[in-house]
């Protein structure tokens, strides 16, 4: 049997209205149940709707175990639970919950608490004023979001998530992808790109972590945040872990100590970017070449080497020049290969002529 409490109030059993529900309890004007039910306050029913003057019209396909609390409350399924004035749960949602006015659960295990907050996919949360889960799995805690996607989460108030596998914490978020998370107040968040290599001067550096599922977002272009309390990172060239300022800290010191050069004299330091200038007294416009130079690099440093046996056009000392067609003296003798041209200056030191070819010196003309 049942109990039924107040004007109009009705336990029904089957789909007789007139008939007596099993162990249900009626509590209110106008109040309803089927089977196994309970319903406490004006016109509120379980496992049975009402007409518009409140008269049980027929059973719904659930009810059993449901538990209706508030004026115009409903509980069409099984095992489910509405609390507040016109919160409902629909059938096919059993072990549903719908608490505060207005509220609906419309789906196995949802759950909406809260000013119209509704829940309309299985396993959904939806926790608030006016919040709307229709995505399945997913869950909404805040003021009126909306959470269509599946697998999905909004903390926060006035976010709209249509993407599956996001998670939104912060509030006034609408651009989110699927597999994405977004943290803070008005985030923004943009498809993932895949960056497997960058080049520089000419060298490609393949990356680690080229293929992202997503990405995390902190902020919005002109409202950046930073990320602070980052622990150090490992670094190798499979890591994937985030660097900390102290890390890129110790490799800019590192790159800033720049290059010392050191010769036979002296020693000077140039940073990366500056320039160091080796420069001869040659005229750009002169014949060279490097042929009798080599060098060599060994143990951290680049030696020059000069040919033993030089090969060169010509040499130039002073006032002499050697050249292929033999040695000049500006403003003296010659010998090249058209012949010796003293330059009209004294031969000393002559030897006595032995062969018919020899040169004459004085003392021998003297003696003839």
């Amino acid at each position: 049997g049942g109990i039924a409490l107040g004007q109009g109030a009705s336990v029904v059993k089957g789909n007789n209205p007139s008939g007596t529900a099993s162990a249900s309890v009626a509590i209110g004007r106008q109040t309803a149940v089927a089977d196994y039910g309970v319903a406490l306050g004006s016109r509120a029913s379980v496992g049975i709707t009402l007409t518009a003057d409140g008269t049980p019209e027929k059973l719904t396909t659930g009810g059993l175990y449901g538990t209706a609390v508030g004026i115009n409350s409903g509980v069409y399924s099984n095992s489910a639970l509405a609390i507040g004035h016109n919160a409902k749960v629909s059938e096919n949602a059993n072990t549903a919950l719908a608490v505060g006015y207005n509220s609906q659960s419309s789906a196995q295990n949802a759950i909406a608490i809260g000013n119209s907050a509704k829940a309309t996919a299985v396993n959904t949360i939806s926790i608030g004023t006016g919040n709307m889960v229709s995505g399945n799995n997913s869950g909404a805690i805040g003021d009126p979001s909306t959470v269509s996607g599946a697998d999905s989460y909004s903390l926060g108030n006035n976010n709209t998530v249509s993407a599956s596998n996001a998670f939104v914490l912060g509030n006034a978020v609408n651009n989110v992808v699927d597999n994405s998370v977004v943290l803070g107040n008005g985030s923004t968040v943009l498809t993932a790109v895949a960056t497997p290599e960058y080049t520089v001067n000419g060298v490609s550096h393949a990356f680690a972590g080229f293929a992202p599922v997503s990405t995390v977002s902190i902020g919005d272009s002109g409202k950046e945040r930073t990320l602070t309390n980052v622990a150090a990172g490992r670094i190798s060239a499979t890591s994937t872990d985030a660097i900390n300022g102290s890390q890129l800290f110790a490799v800019t010191s590192e790159v800033e100590k720049g290059n010392q050069f050191a010769g036979n004299t002296g020693i000077f330091n140039r940073r990366l970017g500056e320039t160091t200038t080796i420069r001869g007294g040659l005229a750009d416009a002169a014949a060279a070449s490097n042929k009798n130079i080599r060098t060599v690099a060994k143990d951290g440093q680049i030696d020059i080497q000069l040919a033993d046996n030089l090969d060169v056009t010509s040499v130039k000392t002073g006032n002499t020049l050697l050249n292929n067609d033999g040695l000049h003296i500006s403003g003296g003798p010659s010998v090249t290969t058209g012949g010796i041209n003293a330059g009209n200056r004294i031969i000393s030191n002559v030897g006595d002529a032995v062969s018919d070819t020899d040169a004459v010196n004085k003392r021998q003309l003297d003696n003839l």
